[in-house]
C-alpha cells in the first residue's frame, strides 16, 4: 500500500505546485485512511527537498527506505517474541532441545517467529470497526497478567518450592542456558 501511495505521488509531483498540495489527492487516489498522512510527512518532505528534477528518486527512496525499514521491524520483532517463548523451555526445564544448531528448534524457532509475523500482517487487514475489539483483548490479556501476578503466583510459589530468602534472590546465580556467566539470574 505504502509503494503504491508513494507512486501516487510522485506522478502527481511532475505540477510545479508544491507536493503538499497534492497529498489530499494522492491519498484519495490511493484509498489511504487520513491518519497515513502523518506517516508520509517524510517522502513528501525529501521530495520537495530534491526540487523538480532529482524530486521523484528523493521521494521513491525515502519510500523505499521507510517501507523497508518497517518491514524489517515487524520480522525482528516477530523473531524477538518468538525467541523469548522458546527462552521459557529453559526456564521450566524442559525436554525440548534449545541448541541453535540442533534442526528440530530451528524449525520450530521459525514456525513460531513466522506465526506471530502472521499475527502482526493479517491484523492490518482488519476493517476499522474490528480495531475497538482488538484493542480490548489486548487491554484484557494485559489486565489478566497483572491479576495473575498479584493472585496465581503468591499461592503457587507457596504452594511449591515457597518463598525464597532475601540471600538467595540478591547472591543466587542461575545459567541454565549455557551462556556465558553474564547472562547469569
Amino acid at each position: 500500500m505504502s509503494l503504491r501511495f508513494s507512486l501516487c505521488l510522485s506522478r502527481l509531483q511532475s505540477s510545479p505546485k508544491p507536493v503538499r498540495h497534492y497529498l489530499p489527492l494522492a491519498q484519495s487516489t490511493c484509498n489511504r485512511p487520513p491518519p497515513c498522512l502523518t506517516s508520509i510527512d517524510h517522502v513528501s518532505w525529501a521530495a520537495e527537498s530534491g526540487g523538480p528534477k532529482w524530486g521523484r528518486l528523493f521521494g521513491f527512496l525515502v519510500a523505499w527506505w521507510a517501507s523497508t525499514a518497517w518491514t524489517t521491524f515487524c520480522a525482528s520483532d516477530s523473531q524477538a517474541a518468538a525467541n523469548y517463548l522458546l527462552s521459557e523451555i529453559n526456564v521450566y526445564n524442559l525436554s525440548f532441545p534449545t541448541d541453535v544448531n540442533n534442526i528440530h528448534f530451528r524449525a520450530v524457532q521459525w514456525i513460531v517467529a513466522e506465526a506471530f509475523l502472521a499475527v502482526s500482517v493479517l491484523l492490518n487487514w482488519l476493517p476499522p470497526r474490528m480495531y475497538k475489539h482488538v484493542f480490548q483483548v489486548g487491554t484484557a490479556v494485559i489486565v489478566l497478567d497483572f491479576m495473575l501476578n498479584l493472585i496465581w503466583l503468591p499461592i503457587g510459589v507457596a504452594k511449591t518450592y515457597g518463598f525464597q530468602s532475601p540471600e538467595f534472590v540478591f547472591t543466587g546465580q542461575y545459567n541454565y542456558t549455557g551462556a556465558p556467566p553474564v547472562w547469569n539470574w
